[in-house]
């Protein structure tokens, strides 16, 4: 059996003004995210409960056949302006993110677990990936559960 490791990725802004969603439900009910970022996010990131993936790092997901990772949705972005206060001259490059639904059990890639505490839980072959991946912020752990 592979080692699996808690993932702690990274909160690199928060949701925008276009952010669409409903909270008469418990979670929230998402049906489009507009992100503002601080700086720069990793290839994945989180804001609350919910995950982002860039979309070549979810399509090197889909082409490994890991699995516990659905329902991808195009979310829309910018720059915090301040950021462009503190790097007057730098561009970020135009890339597109997903908004993903974490689906897995303790048998997948990708699953979460909410009690006690609300964590992500990835198999060994996905540290693998992210390791090879844009991750500046994020951290991880072995999962002794």
């Amino acid at each position: 059996m592979s080692k699996k490791y808690i993932f702690k990725a990274d909160v690199p802004g928060e949701y925008g003004d276009n952010t669409i969603l409903d909270d008469r439900f418990y979670p929230s009910k998402i049906y489009h995210v507009d992100y503002l970022f601080d700086r720069h996010p990793d290839d994945i990131f989180k804001n609350g409960r919910r995950f982002f993936l860039l979309d070549s790092l979810y399509n090197k997901i889909i082409d490994l056949g890991l699995s516990g990772i659905d329902n991808p949705r195009l979310i829309t972005y910018k720059m915090n302006p301040q950021f462009y206060d503190i790097n007057p001259n730098k561009e970020i490059p135009q890339e597109n993110y997903y908004f993903v639904d974490i689906i897995g059990n303790e048998n997948d890639d990708f699953h979460i677990e909410y009690e006690p505490d609300f964590i992500l839980i990835i198999s060994e072959r996905a540290l693998e990936l992210f390791k090879i991946s844009r991750i500046n912020f994020a951290k991880w752990e072995v999962y002794r559960g």
